[in-house]
């Protein structure tokens, strides 16, 4: 399923990213010179369906404003105001995450804290430090893998590994974004960096005092545990199609609109020969 998403992922991103994948989605007709297919590249446009369904079908959940219930503890309700630390609140959040979902098929929640002090141990100590949980939108192209285990007759997640990216400062005004995978299990978290001979080693880890991975699956169309088909994909299908049948019917179109100027062209510039020829006689 991860060249369909692959490919889904295209179609959202666009028209440059389509013209980027070139052959991969517009295949070459035969007998077209390698100039002939960059110029019809380049001049195609895609009418991005699958981005305006999946835009307009996700919207219709969130229509009105995500209610919390009377009964809902004071200090969720604040968080919800900031439920990423990112500035969305739990409306733009969930939009965010259900969109996803509906083009890929599955998406995720991460419950997330920052790593604290040991020293600070009191709720009072870590409310002073900006200490809470928070949520983190991961998308299912970036787990690179899982363990689960029946565990008292319910399908649990004991190994969570995933591929993040942090900014790592470089100098007084430049940073760099340094790619690492976290590995989270219900006791411990680690991650790895790759060193200058691209191994991947431990960088980093510490204690989960949780007891569990807080990862919450939204899913679409399930196949399986941790696993889902998109269900918009025929449609996306249908966008391909229709992404090479416009390229092949307006190139065609295109240079039978420039052939009239052309000819235009070089019958100006034939009656301004004959005209210089007279004024020279």
């Amino acid at each position: 399923m991860a060249d369909e998403r692959a490919m889904i992922a295209t179609l959202m991103a666009g028209t440059g990213a389509m013209r980027a994948a070139s052959t991969k989605y517009l295949p070459k007709a035969p007998a077209e010179s390698d100039d002939a297919y960059e110029y019809r590249l380049a001049v195609s446009t895609l009418y991005n369906g699958m981005r305006r369904t999946v835009e307009t079908m996700s919207g219709k959940p969130f229509s009105e404003p995500i209610k919390l219930g009377d009964d809902m503890p004071s200090q969720i309700v604040e968080w919800c105001d900031d439920v990423d630390l990112q500035g969305r609140d739990l409306h733009a959040f969930a939009h965010s995450v259900f969109a996803d979902a509906l083009a890929n098929g599955i998406s995720h929640v991460l419950v997330d804290y920052p790593p604290v002090d040991a020293a600070a141990v009191t709720q009072l100590e870590r409310a002073a430090i900006g200490a809470r949980p928070y949520f983190v939108h991961l998308k299912h192209d970036q787990i690179t893998g899982w363990r689960s285990e029946r565990i008292n007759g319910v399908e649990t997640l004991t190994q969570l590994r995933f591929l993040e990216s942090v900014n790592v400062p470089t100098g007084v005004w430049t940073v760099a974004a340094v790619q690492q995978v976290r590995v989270l299990e219900p006791t411990k978290w680690s991650t790895y960096r790759q060193n200058e001979r691209g191994e991947w080693v431990l960088y980093e880890e510490g204690v989960v005092t949780l007891g569990k991975i807080p990862l919450a699956t939204t899913y679409c169309d399930r196949q399986g545990y941790m696993q889902a088909r998109p269900p918009l994909l025929d449609l996306a299908w249908l966008n391909i199609e229709h992404w090479q049948s416009s390229s092949e019917i307006e190139h065609p179109a295109r240079r039978a609109r420039a052939d009239p100027v052309r000819r235009g062209i070089r019958r100006r510039r034939a009656e301004d020969r004959r005209w210089l020829c007279r004024f020279e006689r």
